[in-house]
């Protein structure tokens, strides 16, 4: 998903030599300015999202351990 409508210029498998590998598609776009600034609303959003995604991990990470722990110690 992007949020600044890229257009899209250049879409397919990427040029190799035999026997080399690498992703099987490539997509080159642009954007303009005008299409990221008027989307930072968007992208601040997003951030903010995503920044409490990660400390929401990061609890239920150390939540986990901790029952994880306790459950070592009755055992």
């Amino acid at each position: 998903m992007s949020m600044s409508n890229p257009t899209c210029i250049y879409e397919s498998g990427p040029a190799t030599m035999a026997g080399e590998s690498t992703h099987k598609a490539i997509r080159v776009s642009f954007t303009t300015r005008w299409s990221i600034v008027l989307n930072t609303p968007k992208y601040l959003k997003e951030l903010f999202q995503r920044r409490q995604r990660a400390q929401d991990f990061s609890k239920k990470q150390s939540y986990m351990r901790s029952l994880k722990q306790s459950n070592s110690e009755f055992a």
